[in-house]
């Protein structure tokens, strides 16, 4: 596959990128659309093997760069995850395994508080929030600056953060539920089947400034040499419906392009394959 192209800070709802995925981890809520089980000793086994590959290909790089796990990321909790982690006893889409609730790993990473990238956004916020204070205090309010310094002070507060999340045996292989115009632009990532990015830039639910970057591995069957850059299409499983395979993985990331670049760079991307059950 060939490259075609290639928050400290004040809360941001429109950046809420892949819902804070490790409290979503820890809430245990089961599927509203499949009764649930706890895994049975095979299956447990499979999702140890996953996330200990998770752990080494995303977590363990990731500490020699100046993008940390927050709070709710930690081995106790990934840990507590596993001991409560239930499937679906009829997944929908058929697939062999599919969880209830979480992922196989990942979550929101900040910009490290303490070291000179989140200091000088820092010193920036505390510049554009002075003009912000001194605008507001005019009798006379220019609200296209207004407009236009909070949207600077956003786009600023999403630089301090990226997330990531890994997902089990994805059966779509690329979909767009909330119907937004996208771009989508094939990347190379090594050891996936497809990857793509595409930005946010016109989708009034997230911050202007942020990427979307979705890699999937496994034995997709991607048409070549031009696939469609919308994904890989559905995925046709080997194994039957409820049996202890991970067959694929769907790798989500969304952040600004300088944080994506760090997780692009960094991330073991061909280990992430171990991941998957022959």
């Amino acid at each position: 596959m060939n490259d075609q192209s290639l928050q400290g800070g004040v809360a941001i709802p429109r950046f809420t990128i892949f819902a804070l995925l490790v409290i979503a981890f820890l809430a245990f809520s089961p599927n509203a659309d499949a009764q649930c089980r706890v895994l049975t000793p095979a299956e447990k086994a499979v999702v140890e093997k996953a996330f200990n590959v998770v752990k080494a290909a995303i977590d363990e790089p990731l500490k020699n760069t100046d993008l940390k796990f927050n709070r709710f990321h930690s081995d106790e909790g990934l840990a507590l995850l596993l001991q409560n982690l239930t499937v679906a006893e009829h997944p929908s889409p058929a697939r062999p395994l599919e969880f209830c609730s979480g992922g196989l790993g990942g979550g929101q990473l900040m910009v490290d508080p303490d070291g000179p990238r989140a200091q000088a956004i820092a010193a920036q916020r505390e510049e554009i929030r002075t003009k912000l204070q001194e605008a507001g205090e005019k009798e006379e309010k220019d609200w296209a600056e207004l407009k236009r310094l909070t949207s600077r002070d956003m786009d600023l507060a999403a630089a301090l953060q990226v997330n990531i999340g890994v997902g089990e045996n994805d059966p779509l292989g690329g979909s767009n539920p909330d119907n937004q115009p996208r771009t989508y632009t094939i990347i190379n990532i090594p050891g996936a089947a497809f990857a793509h990015r595409y930005s946010n830039k016109g989708n009034e639910n997230k911050n202007q400034t942020t990427e979307v970057v979705e890699i999937w591995f496994g034995d997709w069957n991607v048409s070549s040499p031009t696939p469609n850059p919308a994904g890989p299409g559905r995925f046709h499983f080997k194994h039957p419906v409820g049996t202890p395979y991970i067959e694929n993985l769907l790798v989500s990331m969304e952040g600004t392009p300088e944080n994506l670049a760090i997780l692009l760079k960094t991330i073991n991307w061909q280990k992430l394959n171990e991941a998957l059950t022959k």
